[in-house]
């Protein structure tokens, strides 16, 4: 992401404290030109290789079979519910930055924001209504307009509007930790509010955790300044390493 390496960051972090991490790159990195984006969901995408690769870890003899942890982020953290609800033999899951609500609700906060001043101007009342059409376009089942929407195929939007973390979350029986950086701009209060009401009904099965200063990539920042945040080479903040580390030997 730019000059930072927040997964290396996370999995070397931990690694100090002595939980073993197999990271992996995502399918439509190593093979993106090769997949028929036709037919890709988000299960394709990221679910069903998180469960593949927790699988191979369980089975590889290398780690403690009934200690095995998913930890996604963004994207990863919002089929986080689906992936323990599908593998009940995880110990447990950690989303970071994961949005509690439908992904397509999390588009207008996010671009509202990286708008900013523009909103009220032409240009900016133009974007904004192309947000809402293309949702509109999503969740119109009669549409017969089958056109890509924001550069990807309608069929792969509706597999992404599927999934609902909340609702799904409430099935999980294993223990949750969200970590959510009040600096992040891509996932908003808005997004995650949900999440934190949960754990607090919830508490001894899910811990909701906020990081003052913390931006969307788990980097410490002075304010939520857009993606040019993210140009700048730093480490993932000590703080969301620890308090990872931590509960993971909690549990």
């Amino acid at each position: 992401m730019g000059l930072n390496r927040p997964f290396l960051d996370i999995a070397n972090g931990l690694a100090k404290q002595g939980i073993a991490v197999l990271a992996y790159d995502k399918r439509t990195r190593t093979y993106g030109k090769t997949i028929d984006v036709t037919k890709l969901t988000i299960d394709q995408e990221s679910t069903d290789d998180a469960i593949a690769a927790a699988t191979w870890l369980r089975d590889s003899k290398q780690v403690d079979p009934k200690r095995v942890y998913v930890l996604g982020h963004s994207q990863g953290g919002l089929v986080l519910p689906r992936i323990l609800a599908r593998t009940p033999w995880l110990r447990g899951g950690i989303g970071l930055a994961a949005p509690g609500v439908k992904l397509i609700d999390v588009l207008p906060h996010q671009n509202e924001y990286l708008l900013a001043d523009q909103v009220g101007t032409p240009q900016g009342q133009q974007h904004m209504a192309m947000i809402r059409d293309g949702i509109a376009r999503i969740r119109d089942s009669d549409s017969k307009d089958m056109s890509p929407v924001f550069g990807l195929p309608l069929s792969y939007w509706r597999s992404v509007d599927a999934v609902d973390p909340l609702k799904e979350l409430q099935g999980v029986r294993q223990p949750v930790l969200f970590l959510q950086g009040t600096a992040d701009f891509q996932v908003t209060r808005a997004d995650w509010m949900g999440l934190q009401q949960l754990a607090a009904k919830s508490p001894a099965r899910i811990r909701f955790v906020e990081l003052p200063g913390i931006n969307h990539l788990g980097l410490k920042t002075e304010d939520k300044r857009g993606m040019d945040d993210y140009k700048a080479k730093r480490a993932v903040a000590p703080e969301v390493i620890d308090a990872m580390a931590a509960w993971i030997k909690r549990n």
